[in-house]
């Protein structure tokens, strides 16, 4: 009978030591997760608006020049250009779209 106690005690320690052991690893697996999609959705992220032309002044992203023309160019990515500026180099430095696919808007205040 004592030999019996004596197992079922070392079993119930074995037993809570196991279940610690899990309760800890997925806390740690799911903190770890938890962490590393915080940080790629972070990294991941679109901005979530863009200035108004009619609001500011608006400036080249190319020269950084005070838009002052009739019509500009801008991109889908929300930059605007000079059509000199943009044409000259082809594409938006900053995400690679074609020049000729940007939308031509007049840049004129007002009207």
């Amino acid at each position: 009978m004592n030999i019996s106690l004596n197992v079922l005690a070392q079993t119930y320690y074995v037993l809570c030591a196991i279940f610690v052991a899990l309760f800890l690893t997925s806390f740690l697996i799911l903190r770890k997760s938890r962490t590393r999609k915080d940080v790629e959705g972070q990294s991941m992220r679109k901005p979530t608006h863009f200035l108004d032309m009619d609001t500011v002044d608006a400036k080249c992203d190319i020269c950084f020049g005070k838009v002052e023309e009739d019509t500009v160019k801008e991109c889908s990515c929300g930059k605007v250009f000079h059509n000199d500026c943009i044409d000259g180099t082809g594409e938006c430095p900053y995400c690679k779209a074609a020049s000729n696919s940007m939308t031509e808007r007049d840049s004129r205040k007002g009207e």
